[in-house]
Order: structure tokens, then sequence, then C-alpha cells
């Protein structure tokens, strides 16, 4: 791994509480040591799935694993994940109930697509256009999610 000069997600997330590495190493629990942090943020080492759910919790950061997923992670790389942004409640429904009605009205194709076991190329560009619609929901449930989990613990 790379030194990385910038800063990372992590350490902008623990400056923009004003929060010293040995201070989030105190809120860790033992988790983290001050050193181990300074080397995550500073890219000297590489952070641990566990350890980002960790620092999410302590900085109050829902957003935090959603960036690590898409822009770190391997498997979220490979799967195409995207970043989750905190959005209001009214545009995550509405998003959602757009992408419902599109993949209701693709239900009819799906089902003819499949009715004789066979896929022909146009049917595969058909399949692929679900599958965009389908990462798309995937999305806008992750948004609904994080949205809850916010509100949730705000309240």
């Amino acid at each position: 791994m790379m030194e990385n000069k910038e800063k990372s997600m992590f350490q902008e997330a623990r400056m923009k509480l004003k929060l010293t590495r040995n201070k989030v190493a105190d809120l860790s629990d033992g988790f983290f040591n001050e050193s181990r942090l300074e080397k995550i943020e500073t890219g000297k080492l590489e952070i641990h799935p566990e350890e980002v759910v960790k620092l999410a919790e302590i900085y109050k950061d829902k957003e935090l694993c959603s960036t690590f997923c898409a822009m770190e992670c391997p498997v979220g790389i490979k799967r195409g994940m995207k970043v989750v942004k905190e959005k209001n409640l009214s545009q995550i429904v509405l998003e959602m109930l757009a992408t419902l009605q599109s993949l209701d009205e693709k239900k009819v194709r799906l089902i003819e697509m499949t009715v004789d076991g066979k896929i022909d190329d146009k049917e595969i560009r058909d399949f692929k256009i679900i599958q965009d619609q389908l990462k798309q929901m995937e999305e806008t449930i992750h948004s609904l999610q994080l949205w809850i989990e916010h509100y949730v613990d705000k309240n």
C-alpha cells in the first residue's frame, strides 16, 4: 500500500469531529491504538472492514462504510458498488417508486424471456437493462436503510 499525502476519509471524519487519534483510541475501547490509526489514516496500513465499521460507529458516520465498500474494498469495487449518500426521505421514496414502476413494467418481458428456457441475444440485452434497474433499486434500498439508521440513532 502506498503512502498518501492527501487526507484519507478516515482522517477527515476524525478531524471533522475535532478528535485526536488518542481520543479515538480511547473511544474504541482497545480496538485501536494511536499508532495504528496514524498508519491507517496516512495509507501506511490497509484498514480491515471491521475497523471501518468501528470507526463509523465512533464517528457516527454511516457514509464511511458505504464509501469504503465502493472505493476501497475489492469485493465492493468488483461488484460495482456505489457510494450511498444520505438523502431526504421524500427523494428516496420517489426514487424507489419510480424504480418499482419500471421493474413492474419489465415483469411481463421477464416472463416472456424465460418461458421457453432459452435466452437469445436480444433477451440478453433486456436482462442487462433489468440488471441495471435492480442495481438502482439496490442503491435506493441502501439509501433508505442509511436514512432509517440515522433517524433511529437521532431518536
